[in-house]
Protein backbone atom coordinates (compact mmCIF):
# COMPACT_ATOMS: atom_id res chain seq x y z
CA UNK A 1 0.00 0.00 0.00
CA UNK A 2 1.32 3.42 -0.93
CA UNK A 3 0.24 6.81 0.35
CA UNK A 4 -1.13 9.19 -2.32
CA UNK A 5 1.19 10.14 -5.16
CA UNK A 6 1.14 13.75 -3.91
CA UNK A 7 3.49 12.77 -1.09
CA UNK A 8 5.97 11.21 -3.50
CA UNK A 9 5.70 14.29 -5.72
CA UNK A 10 6.57 16.57 -2.80
CA UNK A 11 9.70 14.52 -2.10
CA UNK A 12 10.66 14.50 -5.79
CA UNK A 13 10.18 18.26 -5.93
CA UNK A 14 12.40 18.63 -2.86
CA UNK A 15 15.18 16.64 -4.49
CA UNK A 16 14.86 18.69 -7.68
CA UNK A 17 14.99 21.90 -5.67
CA UNK A 18 18.22 20.84 -3.96
CA UNK A 19 19.82 20.11 -7.32
CA UNK A 20 18.66 23.42 -8.84
CA UNK A 21 19.77 25.64 -5.96
CA UNK A 22 23.04 23.94 -5.17
CA UNK A 23 25.75 26.60 -5.31
CA UNK A 24 23.37 29.46 -6.12
CA UNK A 25 21.36 29.58 -2.94
CA UNK A 26 23.39 27.37 -0.63
CA UNK A 27 23.28 29.82 2.28
CA UNK A 28 19.47 29.95 2.34
CA UNK A 29 19.33 26.19 1.95
CA UNK A 30 21.60 25.81 4.96
CA UNK A 31 19.46 28.22 7.00
CA UNK A 32 16.30 26.31 6.10
CA UNK A 33 17.87 23.01 7.05
CA UNK A 34 19.04 24.44 10.38
CA UNK A 35 15.53 25.79 11.08
CA UNK A 36 14.02 22.39 10.24
CA UNK A 37 16.41 20.74 12.70
CA UNK A 38 15.37 23.23 15.39
CA UNK A 39 11.74 22.24 14.91
CA UNK A 40 12.77 18.58 14.97
CA UNK A 41 14.61 19.00 18.26
CA UNK A 42 11.62 20.80 19.79
CA UNK A 43 9.44 17.91 18.68
CA UNK A 44 11.88 15.41 20.16
CA UNK A 45 11.82 17.25 23.48
CA UNK A 46 8.01 17.35 23.41
CA UNK A 47 7.98 13.59 22.84
CA UNK A 48 10.20 13.12 25.89
CA UNK A 49 7.66 15.05 27.99
CA UNK A 50 4.75 13.15 26.41
CA UNK A 51 3.36 16.30 24.77
CA UNK A 52 2.53 14.30 21.70
CA UNK A 53 0.24 16.74 19.88
CA UNK A 54 2.85 19.46 20.25
CA UNK A 55 5.43 17.02 18.93
CA UNK A 56 3.30 16.33 15.85
CA UNK A 57 3.10 20.05 15.09
CA UNK A 58 6.85 20.55 15.48
CA UNK A 59 7.70 17.58 13.28
CA UNK A 60 5.15 18.77 10.73
CA UNK A 61 6.80 22.20 10.70
CA UNK A 62 10.21 20.58 10.20
CA UNK A 63 8.91 18.53 7.28
CA UNK A 64 7.27 21.54 5.62
CA UNK A 65 10.65 23.28 5.59
CA UNK A 66 12.66 20.17 4.71
CA UNK A 67 10.60 17.29 3.26
CA UNK A 68 13.69 15.05 3.20
CA UNK A 69 14.31 15.21 6.95
CA UNK A 70 13.74 11.50 7.47
CA UNK A 71 13.93 11.52 11.27
CA UNK A 72 11.13 14.10 11.43
CA UNK A 73 8.86 11.83 9.38
CA UNK A 74 9.69 8.87 11.60
CA UNK A 75 9.19 10.66 14.91
CA UNK A 76 5.96 12.20 13.60
CA UNK A 77 4.74 8.67 13.01
CA UNK A 78 5.72 7.70 16.54
CA UNK A 79 3.84 10.70 17.94
CA UNK A 80 0.71 9.71 16.00
CA UNK A 81 1.05 6.17 17.37
CA UNK A 82 1.18 7.57 20.91
CA UNK A 83 -2.00 9.54 20.15
CA UNK A 84 -3.61 6.36 18.73
CA UNK A 85 -3.89 8.06 15.35
CA UNK A 86 -2.86 4.96 13.49
CA UNK A 87 -3.83 5.95 9.95
CA UNK A 88 -1.82 9.17 10.28
CA UNK A 89 1.09 7.15 11.68
CA UNK A 90 0.91 4.82 8.67
CA UNK A 91 1.16 7.78 6.31
CA UNK A 92 4.10 9.27 8.23
CA UNK A 93 6.09 6.03 8.16
CA UNK A 94 5.45 5.59 4.43
CA UNK A 95 6.57 9.20 3.87
CA UNK A 96 9.72 8.41 5.86
CA UNK A 97 10.48 5.44 3.63
CA UNK A 98 9.84 7.55 0.53
CA UNK A 99 12.21 10.24 1.80
CA UNK A 100 14.94 7.63 2.25
CA UNK A 101 14.31 6.41 -1.31
CA UNK A 102 14.56 9.96 -2.64
CA UNK A 103 17.88 10.51 -0.86
CA UNK A 104 19.18 7.23 -2.26
CA UNK A 105 18.30 8.52 -5.72
CA UNK A 106 20.32 11.67 -5.02
CA UNK A 107 23.42 9.65 -4.13
CA UNK A 108 25.10 10.23 -7.49
CA UNK A 109 23.68 13.61 -8.44
CA UNK A 110 24.18 15.36 -5.09
CA UNK A 111 26.46 13.21 -2.96
CA UNK A 112 27.63 16.16 -0.85
CA UNK A 113 24.07 16.90 0.28
CA UNK A 114 23.36 13.25 1.04
CA UNK A 115 26.58 12.98 3.04
CA UNK A 116 25.69 16.08 5.08
CA UNK A 117 22.30 14.60 5.88
CA UNK A 118 23.90 11.32 6.88
CA UNK A 119 26.17 13.21 9.29
CA UNK A 120 23.15 15.10 10.68
CA UNK A 121 21.32 11.85 11.30
CA UNK A 122 24.32 10.43 13.18
CA UNK A 123 24.47 13.59 15.31
CA UNK A 124 20.75 13.47 16.13
CA UNK A 125 20.88 9.77 16.99
CA UNK A 126 23.90 10.35 19.24
CA UNK A 127 21.98 13.14 20.97
CA UNK A 128 19.00 10.85 21.51
CA UNK A 129 21.25 8.10 22.86
CA UNK A 130 22.91 10.53 25.27
CA UNK A 131 19.50 11.67 26.56
CA UNK A 132 18.52 8.06 27.21
CA UNK A 133 21.79 7.28 28.98
CA UNK A 134 21.45 10.40 31.13
CA UNK A 135 17.92 9.43 32.11
CA UNK A 136 16.38 12.49 30.45
CA UNK A 137 14.09 10.35 28.33
CA UNK A 138 12.52 8.13 31.00
CA UNK A 139 9.79 6.54 28.88
CA UNK A 140 12.08 5.07 26.25
CA UNK A 141 11.62 1.51 25.07
CA UNK A 142 14.47 -0.45 26.73
CA UNK A 143 15.39 -1.82 23.31
CA UNK A 144 15.75 1.62 21.74
CA UNK A 145 19.44 2.21 22.66
CA UNK A 146 20.45 -0.96 20.82
CA UNK A 147 18.43 0.10 17.78
CA UNK A 148 20.09 3.51 17.75
CA UNK A 149 23.56 2.00 18.01
CA UNK A 150 22.84 -0.36 15.12
CA UNK A 151 21.64 2.50 12.92
CA UNK A 152 24.67 4.65 13.75
CA UNK A 153 26.92 1.72 12.85
CA UNK A 154 25.15 1.36 9.47
CA UNK A 155 25.57 5.06 8.72
CA UNK A 156 29.22 5.07 9.77
CA UNK A 157 29.95 2.07 7.55
CA UNK A 158 28.43 3.94 4.63
CA UNK A 159 30.53 7.03 5.39
CA UNK A 160 33.72 4.96 5.54
CA UNK A 161 32.95 3.65 2.06
CA UNK A 162 33.04 7.22 0.84
CA UNK A 163 29.32 7.43 0.24
CA UNK A 164 29.59 5.18 -2.81
CA UNK A 165 26.31 3.55 -1.84
CA UNK A 166 23.37 4.81 0.15
CA UNK A 167 22.54 2.92 3.36
CA UNK A 168 19.29 0.99 3.22
CA UNK A 169 16.33 2.56 5.03
CA UNK A 170 16.33 1.49 8.68
CA UNK A 171 14.41 -1.73 9.23
CA UNK A 172 12.72 0.05 12.14
CA UNK A 173 10.57 1.88 9.60
CA UNK A 174 9.06 -1.43 8.50
CA UNK A 175 8.58 -2.47 12.13
CA UNK A 176 6.76 0.76 12.95
CA UNK A 177 4.70 0.67 9.77
CA UNK A 178 3.73 -2.90 10.60
CA UNK A 179 2.58 -1.77 14.03
CA UNK A 180 0.46 0.98 12.48
CA UNK A 181 -1.14 -1.63 10.20
CA UNK A 182 -1.65 -3.99 13.13
CA UNK A 183 -3.47 -1.35 15.15
CA UNK A 184 -5.83 -0.85 12.21
CA UNK A 185 -6.54 -4.56 11.94
CA UNK A 186 -4.53 -4.95 8.73
CA UNK A 187 -2.89 -8.17 9.86
CA UNK A 188 -1.59 -9.36 6.48
CA UNK A 189 0.16 -6.03 5.88
CA UNK A 190 1.54 -6.02 9.42
CA UNK A 191 3.03 -9.48 8.95
CA UNK A 192 4.51 -8.47 5.59
CA UNK A 193 6.29 -5.45 7.09
CA UNK A 194 7.54 -7.29 10.17
CA UNK A 195 8.78 -10.16 8.04
CA UNK A 196 10.57 -7.72 5.73
CA UNK A 197 12.18 -6.03 8.73
CA UNK A 198 13.37 -9.35 10.14
CA UNK A 199 14.91 -10.28 6.79
CA UNK A 200 16.57 -6.88 6.36
CA UNK A 201 17.98 -6.96 9.88
CA UNK A 202 17.85 -10.39 11.58
CA UNK A 203 19.22 -8.78 14.76
CA UNK A 204 16.16 -6.55 15.07
CA UNK A 205 14.48 -8.36 17.93
CA UNK A 206 11.36 -6.21 17.89
CA UNK A 207 10.38 -7.57 14.48
CA UNK A 208 10.68 -11.16 15.72
CA UNK A 209 8.82 -10.28 18.94
CA UNK A 210 5.93 -8.76 17.01
CA UNK A 211 5.75 -11.75 14.68
CA UNK A 212 5.66 -14.05 17.71
CA UNK A 213 2.67 -12.17 19.10
CA UNK A 214 0.93 -12.18 15.73
CA UNK A 215 1.49 -15.91 15.23
CA UNK A 216 0.17 -16.58 18.72
CA UNK A 217 -3.03 -14.76 17.82
CA UNK A 218 -3.41 -16.82 14.64
CA UNK A 219 -2.53 -20.07 16.47
CA UNK A 220 0.64 -20.65 14.46
CA UNK A 221 2.26 -21.77 17.67
CA UNK A 222 5.45 -23.34 16.33
CA UNK A 223 6.14 -20.20 14.33
CA UNK A 224 5.41 -18.11 17.42
CA UNK A 225 7.93 -20.08 19.46
CA UNK A 226 10.56 -19.79 16.72
CA UNK A 227 10.16 -16.01 16.49
CA UNK A 228 10.22 -15.71 20.28
CA UNK A 229 13.56 -17.51 20.39
CA UNK A 230 14.95 -15.30 17.62
CA UNK A 231 13.84 -12.19 19.50
CA UNK A 232 15.61 -13.32 22.65
CA UNK A 233 18.69 -14.36 20.68
CA UNK A 234 18.83 -10.80 19.33
CA UNK A 235 18.85 -9.50 22.91
CA UNK A 236 15.29 -8.18 22.86
CA UNK A 237 13.51 -7.82 26.21
CA UNK A 238 10.51 -10.05 25.60
CA UNK A 239 7.48 -9.54 27.83
CA UNK A 240 7.29 -12.55 30.21
CA UNK A 241 3.53 -12.69 29.65
CA UNK A 242 4.04 -13.30 25.94
CA UNK A 243 6.45 -16.13 26.73
CA UNK A 244 3.95 -17.68 29.14
CA UNK A 245 1.06 -17.31 26.70
CA UNK A 246 2.97 -19.05 23.92
CA UNK A 247 4.10 -21.81 26.28
CA UNK A 248 0.60 -22.39 27.64
CA UNK A 249 -0.95 -22.37 24.17
CA UNK A 250 1.56 -24.94 22.91
CA UNK A 251 1.00 -27.15 25.96
CA UNK A 252 -2.76 -26.97 25.48
CA UNK A 253 -2.51 -27.91 21.83
CA UNK A 254 -0.16 -30.86 22.43
CA UNK A 255 -1.65 -34.36 22.13
CA UNK A 256 -2.56 -35.82 25.52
Amino acid sequence: MRFPAAAAFVLFAAATSFAQHKGTDGLQQEKDHKLALEHYEKGRDAMTSERFQEAVEEFKAAIQIDPLLTLAHYRKGQAHMALKEYAQAEHAFIACRDAHATLAGMQLSNREEVERRRADEVDQLNNELAMIQQGTNKNTNPNRPNQIQQRIAELERSRRKGGSEAPAPPAEIAVSLGSAYFRQGKMDLAEKEWRAAAIANPKLGEAHNNLAALYLMSQKLDDAQKELELAEKAGYHVNPRLKDDIKNARNSSSPK
